[in-house]
């Protein structure tokens, strides 16, 4: 009799984790996105030309989530007047140190200094870039939950826990 009621509790246990992981999947993926301004016109980017967009990252408090860059990325790069997207990790990789958090230009004024480097514009020459955008923006998780458990027994130990949060881009 102890051995049902132990195996219907772990049943019962199991059913509403897996209830909790599929409704925290489920709520992770919802993102809210404002545009602030909105304005399309020509480019005058040629087939052989390209974009690379970049996050603004200054630091852990203030940083532009990466997928929403990579998102704005895709859209760009697809359809009929599809533009060349440059990955962003790919361009800061290739572009090493000068694009990472601490070192990117944050004004105009630092981009041109930075543009008179002839490293910099021989890359920026091989990529075929035309355009740099910067998405400025802030990622906030809102709404964090979740618990751990862990046991130790004679056989072992281990632990299992889930974490659900909330992302507004």
């Amino acid at each position: 009799m102890a051995t049902n009621n132990t195996r219907a509790g772990l049943m019962r246990t199991g059913y509403y984790l897996i209830v909790m992981l599929i409704v925290g999947m489920t709520l992770g993926a919802c993102t809210t996105t404002t545009i602030d301004e909105f304005r399309q016109g020509d480019t005058g980017i040629d087939s052989s030309e390209s974009i690379v967009i970049l996050g603004r990252r200054q630091g852990a408090a203030y940083s532009t989530h990466a997928d929403f860059v990579e998102c704005v990325g895709n859209r760009m790069g697809r359809g009929n007047d599809a533009i060349t997207v440059v990955p962003e990790q790919v361009f800061v990789d290739a572009l090493f140190p000068w694009f990472e958090p601490r070192t990117a230009p944050m004004r105009s004024e630092d981009l041109q200094q930075l543009m008179a480097q002839p490293l910099v514009t021989d890359k920026m020459s091989e990529f075929g870039i035309r355009y740099m955008v910067w998405l400025d923006g802030q990622t906030e998780t809102s709404n964090r939950m979740g618990s751990i458990s862990c046991a130790v027994g004679p056989g072992g130990g281990g632990c299992f826990g889930f974490g659900l949060s909330l992302i507004h881009i």
